[in-house]
Formats: C-alpha cells, structure tokens, sequence
C-alpha cells in the first residue's frame, strides 16, 4: 500500500512513503500488526533492533511470505543501534537475507555487549559512550555492507555538519536522510535541530 506515494531513490530503489512502524508496540501486538497489514497491502515495513520485537515481525513474515507476498515484493528498512552492530543477527531474527534499506540511527557508539543503553561508569543517569570508533569508521562499514546485505544505506538523527563529514571523507552520500530534530528517546536526550526529513532522490 502506497497510494502512489513512491519516492526513486538515486539507487533506483523504490521506497513507498507510507509504512508500518514497530515503535512501542506491546508484545505481540506487532506480530498481528505486520501480519495484518501486509495481508492489506503494506509493502513498507519500518523496523529497528531498538524496539526489541524483530523476532515478532520474523513470525509474521514467516506466516506471509510467499502466500501473499514475496520477499522481493516487500521493502524493509532497519537500523543499526549504538551498542549492537550485529547484522546478520537482526536478519537472522527476521528470517531475511537483506534489507532494502539501512541506517545509521544515531552519530554516536555505545559500548558493545552492555545493554541497548548502557549506563556510564561514574555519570549517573548517563549512558555510556564508545569513543574510539568514529563516525566515519561506522559510514565505512555501512559502505561495505552494500556488497552483500544491504541494499541501501542512510542515515538518522545526524546533523548536517554530520552528513557532510562523512560525504567529504567518503564520497558516499547516503540515501535517506533524517537530520536530527526534537526527541527523547529513552536515556537519549537531544537538542532541537532540524525538523525535516530528506532522501536523496533520481533525478
């Protein structure tokens, strides 16, 4: 389902703006969800290791394809998080081999292994930061991925000054792109930047 709201991006990808986001979902809730709305003609699905129900949204996609939709029909976007950097398990909870479309979802690294928000050791209330991999370093390895098991790759919640750092060191400008703006996501405190999205479209 898009109602013809389909943006080309300038991989030639299509990407149908309206999609199913996985946010704050109760448990199970977004099983019927991905289930039912695929079954309705949702072709986008919006996910992110963060929202710990991937394993959901696997079960549902494992009840509707090929039945009623095959993979290839189907768009599916997901984010690397600060503290896991572990694709092939987010594909593997999600019964895929690929997404059409992958970001960044944060400028900034947590230590891995500790938590989806690790809490620092001495700053109550704070998280804990990895501050030996750069930004750059992180863009680098998303380039990589595009050889195999990624299809796209964009960025989220960056400023400006941060996409142009890592088009400037990289040549590679990503896809989509979600300049940071107004939000507090679970310890993660932000100041308002932004408020407007951009992918980097055909022309």
């Amino acid at each position: 389902m898009s109602f013809g709201k389909i943006l080309t991006l300038s991989s030639g990808a299509s990407l149908p703006q309206i999609s199913l986001g996985t946010w704050l979902s109760k448990p199970l809730e977004v099983m019927h969800a991905a289930k039912c709305a695929v079954h309705n003609g949702y072709c986008h699905l919006d996910l992110a290791m963060v929202c710990e129900n991937q394993d959901e949204v696997g079960a549902a996609l494992k009840k509707v394809t090929p039945s009623v939709v095959k993979h290839k029909e189907l768009f599916i976007t997901s984010k690397l998080w600060n503290s896991s950097h572990q694709l092939d398990e987010t594909l593997r909870l999600l019964g895929l081999d690929y997404f059409d479309l992958y970001f960044i979802y944060w400028p900034v690294a947590f230590p891995l292994r500790n938590g989806l928000f690790p809490s620092h050791p001495t700053k109550e209330n704070e998280v804990a930061l990895d501050t030996w991999t750069s930004l750059i370093d992180t863009w680098k390895a998303m380039i990589k991925l595009l050889k195999s098991k990624v299809h796209n790759i964009g960025v989220f919640n960056f400023t400006i000054e941060h996409i142009k750092g890592i088009i400037k060191a990289t040549g590679v400008i990503p896809v989509g792109m979600f300049p940071l703006r107004d939000r507090n996501c679970g310890n993660l405190t932000v100041s308002p930047q932004a408020s407007w999205l951009y992918c980097h479209c055909s022309h």
